[in-house]
């Protein structure tokens, strides 16, 4: 099995390719699909964010159904929390708001 990993668009495009049934002996029957490429990603450490695009792969059915492609969504960057700036004291606040205008 042949996996290959792309980032384009703000989007995790994963191939997979598995060798044909026919082309070496020794090789049964063997189906890819989502939940094993999730553990694919999980096993390696690769962030992923919702599945965009759904697909299978079979080793056993015609040569251009051995590779199949998922594409997932990046996952969304953590935004920096704003620094709040302290609070004053009341009666500087106060003083701030209580101006005396003197109008004729």
């Amino acid at each position: 099995m042949n996996w290959n990993i792309e980032k384009k668009d703000g989007k995790l495009f994963i191939t997979i390719t598995l060798e044909h049934i026919r082309t070496s002996l020794g090789n049964t029957r063997s189906i890819v699909s989502t939940p094993q490429v999730l553990e694919l990603l999980k096993e390696n450490s690769i962030p992923h964010g919702d599945l965009i695009l759904d697909a299978t792969a079979y080793n056993y059915q015609t040569l251009n159904r051995c590779t199949a492609t998922w594409i997932f969504s990046l996952p969304k960057a953590k935004k920096a929390k704003k620094s709040t700036q302290p609070i004053e004291n009341k009666e500087t606040v106060i003083k701030m708001n209580s101006k005396k205008t003197t109008k004729k």
